[in-house]
């Protein structure tokens, strides 16, 4: 299960609208800017948070960091600080192409680092929330859920004789 949600129409139509949330950059902008608009773009639900407590930001350039760098905070712990950033426009990439392409990128690079902190751990959050959540729930659909995450996690469970 991924932290992050990118929704690419929403931010297409938010760099097209000229008074969107959010605007064109390109391989030249500073950390700062690549920042400013990860942050716009959560605020505005471009770029959809699976809980409250956590987010992502561009940290910003230094003398022994030249390349920006996604940071993770997962609400709790520390932030999670990711590889070098390195931003390339391809061939005849429009500023609005080469914008939405980041910001899936460093959403993709966001979930990666989550899921390399805890990933049993939010596997563990996920099914305390399914079990927490209001209302009744059986055994069965707790054991579905459960047998859905160990699968989702790679690790093989045995058949039990069940078609």
């Amino acid at each position: 299960m991924q932290l992050f949600h990118f929704d690419r129409a929403k931010a297409a139509k938010s760099i097209e609208d000229p008074d969107g949330a959010l605007w064109p950059v390109n391989a030249f902008s500073d950390a700062d800017e690549f920042n400013g608009l990860i942050d716009d773009a959560l605020s505005e639900g471009i770029i959809a948070r699976e809980r409250p407590a956590v987010y992502f930001a561009i940290y910003p350039m230094s003398i022994s960091e030249p390349d920006p760098q996604v940071a993770v905070n997962l609400g709790s712990g520390p932030a999670l600080l990711g590889h070098s950033l390195k931003l390339r426009e391809r061939d005849g990439e429009s500023p609005v192409e080469f914008t939405l392409r980041l910001l899936e990128d460093v959403t993709a690079e966001a979930n990666a680092l989550a899921a390399s902190r805890h990933p049993d751990s939010t596997r563990l959050d996920r099914i305390a929330e399914y079990m927490n959540r209001p209302g009744p729930w059986s055994g069965t659909e707790v054991c579905e859920v459960v047998a859905q995450e160990l699968r989702q996690s790679g690790r093989e469970l045995l058949d039990n004789g069940e078609e």
